[in-house]
């Protein structure tokens, strides 16, 4: 006769409480399976979703995942990331303290900490969470991105240059990375790279109204008002009779 679902779960739980982990996560996953729950496809459609920004739908069936098993430390970070997005900073906090607890040397924990940081306003402690995220964990897209990103709002755009070359050669499409990488050239008046990546970036989200007004402004910058120009004009094929494009086509200088 099988154990009752019950009786796992309080075992499990139990393990859990002692920190036994690995005893804990199976027992979990054999309340589950009684149940008819398959814990870890759940949690691949959950982050798939999540990557998809379909973000009710994620965090259903991530939710579900750290009910069955509270020991998912990617689904709680996939509800981080959530909470993160929708601006619901507590529940946040929260889901981070559980992944935390968990894996004490997970560096997507430090960078999901740094960004919480970072949308509270305290550059200082973000830089430092995400600095401990890349000494963790540098082959990961988010933790490189972030990272990234933090060095340049700190005017280190070098180093953030770096980091973000690093995340663009793990995630070759990240549209983001290469916009914020461009942000960096720009700032160092490297504007024949920057120009570069910012037409890179258009291939990889030619719908993006913000890429064509910001390499406008490059080409501006490189003396090539005319080839600006056919930017701005290629940006309004794509995204339409957009205000901001057709007011800055509307101000070019003349070449």
């Amino acid at each position: 006769m099988s154990e009752s679902i019950e009786s796992l779960r309080k075992r499990a739980a139990e393990a859990l409480q002692v920190r036994d982990l690995e005893t804990a996560r199976q027992l979990y996953e054999e309340a589950a399976a009684e149940q008819g729950f398959d814990i870890q496809a759940t949690l691949r459609q959950g982050l798939m979703l999540l990557e998809g920004k379909s973000f009710q739908e994620a965090v259903a069936l991530l939710l579900r995942v750290v009910e069955a098993c509270p020991l998912e430390v990617d689904a709680l970070l996939g509800l981080t990331r959530v909470s993160l997005f929708l601006g619901r900073l507590q529940d946040a906090e929260n889901y981070l303290v559980g992944a935390k607890h968990l894996a004490p040397e997970h560096g997507v924990v430090y960078a999901l900490q740094g960004l919480l940081h970072e949308i509270k306003g305290q550059l200082a402690e973000a830089l430092a969470c995400a600095e401990q995220a890349a000494a963790l964990q540098p082959n990961d897209f988010l933790v490189s991105f972030n990272y990234g990103r933090l060095l340049g709002q700190d005017r280190r755009y070098e180093q953030a240059a770096e980091q973000l070359l690093q995340a663009i050669k793990q995630k070759p499409d990240s549209y983001e990375a290469h916009y914020a990488l461009g942000i960096t050239y720009v700032q160092r008046g490297l504007l024949t790279s920057a120009i570069a990546i910012f037409e890179t970036a258009l291939k990889l989200a030619p719908t993006d109204p913000d890429a064509y007004a910001t390499l406008a402004d490059v080409l501006v910058r490189a003396n090539d008002p005319a080839q600006a120009r056919e930017v701005l004009d290629e940006g309004i094929r794509f995204c339409g009779p957009h205000p901001g494009l057709l007011q800055k086509r509307d101000t070019l200088p003349t070449a």
